[in-house]
Parts: C-alpha cells; sequence; structure tokens
C-alpha cells in the first residue's frame, strides 16, 4: 500500500493526547560500581498499539543504563514503561500502516519530556547527581 502523507496529516489533525500512565518501573544501583565517568544507553522501544473504541494505546518501554566507561561497571540501570492513551473519533478509521507510524514518529516525542523528568528525579533520589538525557530528535 502506498504512503499517503495527506492521510497522514488528517490522523495528526484528529488524534490528541488524553494520558500518560506509568505502568512499570524497576531502579537498580550495583554496589560494586566504581567512580568515575559513566556512559549512559538510552534505549526507547515503542510497542504493540491496541485500539479499544475511541481510544488508541501505545506502551513506551525505556531502559536506560549507566557503565564507568573506564572499567565497564554498571553504575545503574532504570526500566520504566509508559502507556499513552490517544483519543481518535470512532467514526475516524486509518490503516494500521498509520497507526504503526504514529507511534513511531509522534508518540516518542510525546513521551520524552516524561522520561526525562522522571529519569533526572530518579538519579537524583540515587544519589547521583541529576542525569538530564538529550532532547528527543
Amino acid at each position: 500500500m502506498e504512503f499517503i502523507a495527506e492521510i497522514y496529516n488528517e490522523l495528526i489533525e484528529n488524534i490528541s493526547l488524553e494520558s500518560v500512565q506509568l505502568f512499570g518501573l524497576e531502579c537498580k544501583q550495583f554496589e560494586n560500581s566504581e567512580p568515575g565517568l559513566a556512559s549512559v544507553d538510552v534505549q526507547l522501544e515503542m510497542h504493540t498499539i491496541s485500539r479499544e473504541a475511541e481510544n488508541v494505546i501505545i506502551p513506551a518501554e525505556f531502559k536506560i543504563s549507566a557503565i564507568v566507561s573506564e572499567t565497564q561497571a554498571k553504575v545503574f540501570e532504570i526500566n520504566f514503561i509508559y502507556t499513552l492513551l490517544y483519543e481518535l473519533p470512532v467514526d475516524k478509521t486509518y490503516d494500521e500502516e498509520y497507526l504503526e507510524r504514529f507511534a513511531k514518529v509522534n508518540a516518542p516525542i510525546n513521551i520524552w519530556p516524561y522520561a526525562r523528568e522522571l529519569v533526572s528525579n530518579l538519579t537524583t533520589r540515587m544519589g547521583f547527581p541529576s542525569l538530564y538525557i538529550p532532547l528527543y530528535k
């Protein structure tokens, strides 16, 4: 099927973010971590969309880890899942291709500020300097 930009733009106009919910969270600090300059790896996976009446539900799973660059010792891991709930009028139907593209392109932009705030707060509470993950581009 050919992707039609006008249909995608219409989807963008009709869909609205209704809520963001923290679905799961796990933090782990490693006792044997050594002080030093750490590198941080941020991974985001957008999961399968589900549609229930006017609701479009998109889970976003984050995996964040910090490793001391010199020794490769783990410093911490933070894993969490946010659920994004969008509303789309029931009379508007779109092929799965357009909803999947929305989940891969637009939803990460919507969820990223929530993830940045959570990671910043968690690293501080874990006793580390506040970690600011970069902007999503």
